[in-house]
């Protein structure tokens, strides 16, 4: 309880006008019932529209690779390499994979064929540099080769993201193992001889996951509207209940 002074008069005021019971939290509810509802259909309606009419399903497709140690393929090495090493170079070659050398000759790749040839190469790039995921587990060389992509530049999806996805590892194993010949003649791998003939194939990728999302943003949408209408109730029922306590202080 709190003392104050209105013109020349003592009023009390109860500290705990501002304070929610669960009483108002049900009146909330039965007072403001219809811009709850009407709120919560609006934003149910919207999420369905995208839900189902705008939002595309997401075709999803892996492959594997596995990095060798470079025990295997040095006899001379004799067995000194650790895994620290091995673990160091498959976080090299992780990165490599999605280096734009290799982005870019897997749009090479895929635009050389017919199917395809109707895209915009700038647009192939951009498309696979946005669903490509590159990763592994701790203290594994084995690589994970992931792609999404709901893009509707792209009618084959799924045709699409196996492509994509078998391609990254077959350029990055030929890109890996390239070589160049330099000036005196003697021929050395293009990125070294640490990452040469360290990549190997484990699984292409066959098929794909549909991912439709169309229930969950629906979902989300009547719980985001729900909330929303309660906020605008509750904002509403608080003022009225501090109006109403001013003009018992004034009385």
């Amino acid at each position: 309880i709190g003392v104050r002074l209105v013109g020349s008069e003592m009023c009390i005021r109860d500290r705990d006008n501002d304070t929610l019971t669960v009483l108002d939290l049900f009146l909330v509810f039965k007072l403001n019932w219809l811009i709850i509802l009407i709120i919560t259909i609006a934003c149910t309606l919207v999420g369905a529209i995208y839900g189902f009419a705008l939002k595309k399903d997401t075709y999803s497709t892996s492959a594997s690779v596995i990095v060798i140690s470079k025990d295997i393929i040095d006899v001379d090495s004799k067995g000194v390499t650790s895994l620290s090493e091995d673990l160091l170079t498959t976080n090299t070659i992780k990165a490599f994979m999605i280096n734009d050398v290799v982005i870019s000759a897997v749009a090479d790749e895929l635009l050389g064929s017919k199917e395809w040839s109707d895209l915009n190469y700038q647009d192939v790039k951009n498309i696979i540099k946005d669903g490509i995921d590159i990763s592994n587990s701790n203290q594994s060389l084995i690589i994970n080769v992931n792609f999404s992509t709901n893009s509707t530049k792209v009618q084959d999806k799924e045709k699409f993201a196996i492509q994509v996805v078998n391609s990254v590892v077959k350029q990055s194993i030929s890109l890996l193992n390239g070589t160049i010949e330099n000036d005196s003649g003697e021929v050395t791998y293009k990125y070294g001889n640490q990452l040469a003939n360290r990549l190997q194939e484990v699984s292409l990728a066959s098929t794909c996951r549909i991912t439709d999302s169309s229930i969950t943003i629906v979902l989300i949408a009547f719980i985001l509207g729900l909330v929303i209408g309660y906020l605008i109730g509750l904002i509403k029922y608080m003022s009225k209940k501090n109006k109403n306590h001013v003009v018992k202080e004034n009385l």
